[in-house]
């Protein structure tokens, strides 16, 4: 589990909704978790979810190098009505930013890497990537988020970027 791959955006896997299964307190339980921070880091995200490099578990990291959650079995239990469009990327679709809109606010509950269970409150940045990488463990793309006509715009613009860069 050490030399982790990143699943791109033609990979079949991430169609597929990751089941939920009991937390499991085990070393390599814990290792998952911090082995998902790492690559996040080090592919410079935010935000990065199990099946996105291949593991069959329904969990998820997200954060920055001083604030970061290890979210097992996660779940949204409210939604403010107030929803806000931001621009989102993916570790899975390299240069490619959509506008997404999102619940502003969302409660949410999942177990931490000790398989303690934590209740909070997110908003803004960290409401949209909990619901990013939930969305991804349910097999839920963010590229399923918005217009065909918006999707290849921004594919045609990530196309151009990618000419200018060779």
């Amino acid at each position: 589990m050490t030399n982790l791959e990143l699943l791109k955006e033609n990979s079949s896997f991430l169609l597929q909704s990751v089941e939920e299964k009991p937390y499991d307190n085990s070393f390599s339980s814990k290792k998952i978790g911090h082995q998902l921070l790492n690559f996040m880091y080090s592919n410079d995200g935010i935000g990065l979810s199990a099946n996105q490099v291949g593991f069959n578990y329904r969990i998820f990291v997200m954060g920055d190098r001083n604030t970061q959650c290890i979210c097992w079995n996660p779940h949204i239990l409210e939604y403010s009505g107030e929803l806000v469009e931001k621009m989102e990327g993916c570790l899975s679709f390299p240069n490619l930013f959509l506008k997404v809109k999102r619940s502003e606010h969302i409660k949410v509950r999942y177990l931490n890497e000790y398989g303690l269970k934590i209740i909070r409150n997110l908003s803004d940045t960290w409401s949209h990537c909990f619901q990013h990488e939930l969305d991804h463990l349910d097999g839920i793309l963010f590229t399923h988020k918005t217009s065909k006509l918006k999707l290849d715009m921004a594919l045609k613009k990530r196309r151009k970027l990618q000419t200018k860069g060779k």
